[in-house]
């Protein structure tokens, strides 16, 4: 995997992520190196290639190499950590629980992940270009989210929704990672439960 594939990869994985951190991942000193290799494949800057990574505008030069496969596509990985199967989860119990997908899993390499852990795959366009429809989100309910991290909602007594965590003294906010409105001016009587902190987003091919 070559360095953009890389920094592509990690955009994928965390969004928000900031050149230090990505310069930091990849064993790089000075953030000068990742804008070395985006200016080298014509991308002035970070936000550029980021928006290209979101919308599906790049694709990793080995999978253009080749037609991609009916399915997900894995990323290759950088081995630093184990891998783990994740299952699948296709909807939620009325009290929010996940149900798995019998015998389907996904193959995923992260830090730390609890047993609970699985990956949805979501089935609407309100989150593009972030995520589209068939992309998965990696979820971990025994993570507690800090302020900006994206988490898995249920909303009784059907709703999965996906926002930004922020927590203030007297209360939480849910944020649309898109426009950005919280969920309580959305839905004044929303009484949302998290199912899980989300670790990683996973583009469909």
């Amino acid at each position: 995997m070559n360095v953009l594939d890389r920094v592509a990869q990690l955009i994928r994985e965390n969004p928000s992520i900031t050149v230090q951190e990505i310069a930091t991942r990849l064993g790089y000193s000075e953030e000068k190196s990742i804008y070395y290799w985006l200016e080298k494949s014509k991308y002035y800057g970070i936000k550029e290639f980021k928006k290209a990574v979101l919308t599906g505008e790049y694709r990793p030069q080995e999978a253009a190499a080749t037609a991609p496969e009916e399915g997900i596509k894995e990323p290759d990985t950088f081995l630093l950590y184990p891998t783990t199967e994740v299952p699948l989860v296709t909807r939620f119990t009325s009290s929010g629980e996940p149900q798995f997908a019998e015998g389907r899993t996904l193959s995923r390499q992260v830090k730390t992940l609890s047993q609970g852990s699985f990956a949805y795959r979501l089935r609407t366009e309100e989150y593009a270009p972030l995520l589209i429809p068939r992309d998965l989100v990696l979820t971990d309910p025994a993570e507690t989210p800090a302020n900006g991290d994206l988490v898995l909602l249920w909303l009784p007594p059907s709703e999965v929704l996906l926002r930004r965590y922020y927590a203030a003294p007297d209360r939480t906010f849910f944020v649309h990672p898109i426009h950005g409105r919280n969920l309580a001016e959305e839905k004044p009587h929303a009484q949302p439960k998290i199912i899980g902190k989300v670790l990683q987003l996973i583009r469909s091919l």
